[in-house]
């Protein structure tokens, strides 16, 4: 899959999407069972992201292709159960583990050997210092979620807090570096170089990988801005993108309205128009709720309201993304505010409590006839 991405102006697109022969020449169109599959993704795939992605993540550096190289050779050996390290009394703590633990985590488990051990590996030990620091940082626990920032389903805080605060010295460049790691990954996830990237191509859905891919440039800007300021600013590029015949909102419940038309998706039009049409109350409820961040001393420019804890609700955006008609959609509004205003009688709204996330599950409610949940009948 590296190999294929760094050359997708030449056959690296058809490699990717349909393999090779049995005489590893790459195929110029598919074949077997997923035939159709796969040329639909051949044919559908905005390729440009992934070159956009290749290019700031690698781009024509040697070192930093070797360092690519390298990272996907090794990055799962850890999942070898007899490799498994002890940490050293030298090393204790490292990263919650004293002395005598097995670590389990094989990414920390890398990690551990990579910083402590790392003649162990001989093709990362003779990489530049700098081709380390990178593949080191790599394995540092992110604790990303990419599903939530691209269906804008958590706060800032939830979101992004975690990842900016392991970026440390990182470059722009290096988050993008990360993130190629993980389409690379993905692709190679069932190895079967004679079939292509099947992982990525066949079974993974091509509107989520675009929408993955989309994100990466506006999440490489958190290298030099705040959580908030990188989540207002995809929101509205996602908020153009979804409906460019649309103004972006203004006013204090314009933050809710942009997260609501990238949580529907394919709903985005209907849902603006449920929100348009709201009680006043409803429009309240979700403009102040919505547009908190948690974190302290952050507010969204457009609907800067303070305070916390600040609440995420959990399969919000599978909530609103079932709805069928302007109907549905504006009773699960009716629901999801019900939801915010129920949290906040558990959690009480206090300054001291900006830099917090409540995490609100309403897995069931997702399930439920909207009409029957909103009237109290489900």
């Amino acid at each position: 899959a590296v190999y294929w991405l760094l050359r997708l102006d030449l056959d690296g697109r058809h490699g990717l999407s349909f393999g090779c022969d049995e005489d590893w020449a790459i195929r110029a169109h598919p074949n077997g069972v997923e035939s159709a599959k796969k040329q639909a993704f051949f044919d559908s795939m905005d390729w440009s992201l992934f070159g956009a992605l290749a290019d700031s993540s690698v781009g024509h550096s040697v070192e930093r292709i070797e360092a690519m190289l390298c990272l996907t050779a090794f990055h799962d050996i850890m999942k070898v159960t007899e490799l498994t390290p002890v940490v050293a009394a030298e090393h204790a703590p490292y990263h919650r583990c004293v002395a005598g633990d097995i670590i389990n985590d094989h990414d920390l488990a890398l990690a551990y050997v990579l910083e402590k051990y790392p003649d162990l590996l001989p093709s990362f030990s003779i990489l530049p210092e700098s081709s380390r620091e990178l593949v080191l940082f790599t394995q540092a626990k992110m604790t990303f979620n990419h599903g939530w920032f691209v269906q804008a389903e958590g706060t800032p805080g939830a979101m992004l807090s975690p990842l900016k605060c392991v970026l440390g010295r990182a470059a722009s460049e290096d988050l993008a570096f990360y993130f190629f790691h993980w389409c690379t990954d993905l692709s190679g996830a069932e190895g079967a170089p004679l079939a292509g990237a099947e992982k990525l191509v066949v079974k993974f859905p091509i509107s989520v990988l675009v929408s993955f891919l989309w994100s990466i440039p506006h999440l490489q800007r958190l290298v030099d801005s705040s959580e908030t300021e990188v989540v207002e600013r995809y929101l509205e590029a996602r908020f153009r993108l979804s409906l460019p015949h649309e103004e972006l909102p203004t006013g204090r419940h314009a933050l809710a309205q942009m997260r609501l038309v990238v949580m529907a998706q394919r709903g985005a039009q209907s849902v603006l128009d449920a929100f348009r049409a709201a009680p006043e109350v409803v429009q309240a409820i979700l403009g102040e709720e919505m547009a908190l961040t948690g974190i302290d001393g952050q507010t969204f420019l457009k609907s800067p309201y303070e305070g916390g804890p600040a609440f995420l609700v959990y399969y919000g955006p599978a909530l609103l993304q079932r709805c069928k008609s302007l109907e549905e959609m504006s009773q699960a509004l009716l629901a999801l505010a019900a939801v915010y205003r129920a949290g906040r009688k558990l959690w009480r709204r206090e300054g001291g409590h900006a830099g917090h996330t409540v995490t609100l599950q309403v897995s069931r409610l997702k399930a439920l006839d909207m009409s029957n949940a909103v009237d109290g009948r489900a």
